[in-house]
């Protein structure tokens, strides 16, 4: 990240300036500068001049850190590993302009969720976690918001699809009960359906809406109807790695997990 450092305090700030992509006009045309090395931003900070006392710095960031709403509120671009030539014709950079934030930032804390599934599993099997790393998964956990399929017949409702267990997996499992299928984010949803298509999980073939859902209201759903045991996070997607799923959480370890979180 291209950024400025005050000379006095240290404190660091994203290096902003006018993006001109019409885009990003309605945020105020603000944008700031990221690039997969450094290298890349070298030019672009001999072209700049920081604001008087400050230093322009190249720092090191994770994605989750820009793509955050905190971080976005007020821009209208982010520019992307930019190319700078002699002559604006010669320049090259990728734009994402403020329509994408906030997809780009629910993506973001879904992998963080991700990250933290293996933690969330074994909690809900044999309480293992370590309590810090538990009140950290607990917190990302219960305030994403997650995507389903929905077999709702109606836009004003949601009726998550599930799936039937066939036969005890993990500690108190249960088999021939259902569980409601969950995903992190929209992406590994689709990448899930067309197995599923082929599996005929899906009502009578209908092409299913995905449909965002907080975990919050999938737990009413599970507290009102003794027909689920839970949810499954992230099945039946194709190559994902285990420890970015989470099977067989059942809705009273959800209830409990998600009381430490707050929701």
């Amino acid at each position: 990240l291209l950024a400025t450092r005050d000379v006095k305090s240290g404190a660091e700030a994203p290096f902003t300036f006018e993006s001109g992509v019409p885009e990003s006009a309605g945020a105020g045309g603000k944008a700031i500068v990221l690039a997969s090395s450094a290298a890349k931003l070298e030019r672009l900070r001999a072209l700049n001049q920081p604001p008087a006392g400050s230093e322009l710095v190249l720092k090191p960031v994770r994605g989750r850190e820009i793509f955050a709403a905190a971080t976005l509120d007020g821009l209208g671009m982010v520019t992307l590993d930019p190319t700078l030539g002699e002559r604006a014709d010669d320049s090259r950079f990728t734009a994402l302009p403020a329509p994408y934030f906030a997809p780009l930032c629910h993506m973001s804390q879904a992998l963080h969720v991700e990250s933290l599934l293996g933690a969330v599993e074994r909690l809900a099997r044999a309480g293992e976690a370590h309590a810090a790393e538990e009140a950290e998964a607990a917190r990302a956990f219960g305030a994403h918001t997650y995507f389903c399929f929905n077999a709702s017949a109606s836009e004003d409702s949601i009726l998550p699809v599930t799936a039937i267990g066939r036969g005890e997996k993990g500690g108190g499992a249960r088999g021939g009960a259902a569980w409601i299928l969950l995903y992190t984010c929209e992406m590994l949803l689709e990448h899930a359906r067309p197995g599923m298509e082929q599996r005929g999980i899906f009502p009578e073939g209908q092409q299913l809406a995905a449909t965002a859902v907080p975990l919050a209201s999938v737990l009413t759903t599970l507290q009102g109807s003794a027909a689920n045991a839970g949810v499954h996070i992230n099945e039946f997607v194709p190559g994902l790695a285990p420890s970015a799923k989470a099977t067989h959480l059942e809705s009273e370890f959800l209830s409990r997990f998600l009381a430490l979180a707050g929701a």
